[in-house]
């Protein structure tokens, strides 16, 4: 993991939804890239924390290979997570029609449905939830394309 020029030399294992976590982050605004063994640069993004934060990365089954072409796991970046207000949601979705962007709470209950208009576009979610955990989906008609767990504190 790399945070803006400072190297951390952390290893770990993920669990078995492929997060890993670092602790005791400063506050702060941070360009964030993560790498894994045998498959090069898995993530990259900027992000802000708050606090005394744990910083969690997602490393998904199938990454963005050097070729650009995208892999399952690769449609949906969330910036801003944990976040306190909303957060941005950047979309990579296949070409097509019946895109569907769904925040749900920890209990599965629907909070927030978007109907998508555009496959490569940002929607804002959250603005309306209470603090807790939940869960941003994007799926095409029907089938569930990749799920995000996500954190709003207070």
């Amino acid at each position: 993991v790399h945070l803006y020029g400072v190297e951390l030399e952390y290893s770990t294992a993920t669990d078995k939804e492929g997060l890993f976590s670092i602790s005791g982050v400063a506050p702060g605004l941070y360009d964030v890239a993560a790498s894994a063994t045998n498959v090069g640069q898995v993530i990259r993004h900027q992000q802000k924390f708050i606090g005394d934060s744990t910083l969690l990365i997602e490393i998904y089954r199938e990454y963005r290979r050097k070729d650009d072409i995208v892999k399952n796991g690769d449609y949906l970046k969330i910036y801003q997570n944990p976040f306190r207000e909303d957060t941005r949601v950047l979309l990579s979705l296949p070409e097509g029609s019946g895109h569907v962007l769904t925040l749900s709470d920890a209990l599965g209950r629907t909070v927030e449905t978007v109907e998508v208009a555009d496959p490569r576009g940002e929607y804002t979610l959250g603005g309306t939830a209470a603090p807790g955990i939940y869960f941003a989906t994007v799926a095409q008609d029907g089938q569930v394309l990749q799920t995000v767990k996500l954190l709003k504190i207070e």
